[in-house]
């Protein structure tokens, strides 16, 4: 999804991808609903619901807003500092229990995704792109405790409706005096980020039913690396020496995390 963000032109601007990506994604989760014939029952926590589309869909603004400014990679790799508010969360929100396994993946969590960010040597430039991932982590922690809260009273269903419906209401007033209309391609582009999206919320969402809020976050810190990988393969971006040995902590750390679960 990241990957198509980037490569869109650049008169499509933030806002309007992000309206495009939430409600085409809502249009594909009630059609799919719909098509399958899958009852989705009433929604039981309403405030929950709307805060997690509130901060889902801020953190989901400020991202786009930093790969159009960051980069690919740098936006991603701010975005995934989320395991660690979602783990500094977790406890005084949802009494879940970070253990000394968890701290030590969460360290190696910080210092894996610095690691790939290794544009201008060891100090970054760190700009308005940058402190919108980095906001986008903040927010995106924020969201998986809701999701993780939410899944006591409410279906996988529910929440991410909750989650396109907010999202796109929040983005519309931002989006229309900017918008433009996309070519073709950009449109079969913008309607790939939604389906891409769509299918990857549904995942995270079912994923959060089953693990806790810090062991989840933790697996999905592969995220930056595979973003990184697509950057260089795809728009020649490249990548040094240091960013494979903090990829490398990243993989060892989900492979953990994932190995932790099974047993």
């Amino acid at each position: 999804m990241g990957l198509i963000v980037r490569m869109l032109p650049p008169q499509i601007g933030s806002h309007q991808k992000v309206f495009f990506r939430s409600f085409l994604g809502l249009l594909l989760l009630l059609a799919f609903f719909r098509a399958m014939r899958r009852p989705i029952g009433a929604p039981r926590d309403i405030a929950g619901l709307v805060s997690r589309g509130a901060f889902g869909g801020f953190a989901l603004i400020l991202f786009f807003y930093s790969i159009d400014h960051s980069g690919l990679v740098k936006a991603t790799l701010y975005c995934y500092t989320y395991p660690v508010f979602a783990a500094l969360l977790a406890w005084p929100v949802l009494r879940e229990r970070v253990g000394p396994r968890d701290e030590l993946g969460l360290a190696l969590g910080a210092v894996g995704p610095v690691l790939t960010l290794d544009s201008d040597g060891w100090l970054p430039r760190f700009g308005s792109g940058d402190a919108a991932g980095l906001a986008s982590g903040a927010l995106s922690g924020a969201a998986v405790i809701s999701i993780r809260k939410l899944h006591r009273t409410d279906t996988s269903t529910w929440i991410v409706i909750s989650f396109t419906a907010v999202s796109s209401l929040l983005v519309l007033p931002l989006m229309a005096p900017v918008y433009v209309q996309p070519s073709p391609a950009a449109a079969a582009a913008l309607l790939a980020i939604a389906l891409l999206a769509t299918v990857a919320q549904l995942f995270m969402t079912a994923a959060y039913r089953h693990l806790p809020a810090t062991e989840g976050s933790v697996l999905a810190l592969g995220t930056v690396p595979l973003s990184a990988i697509l950057s260089m393969l795809v728009l020649n971006e490249p990548l040094s020496a240091r960013f494979w040995v903090g990829a490398g902590l990243i993989f060892a750390l989900g492979l953990a995390a994932f190995a932790a679960h099974l047993a």
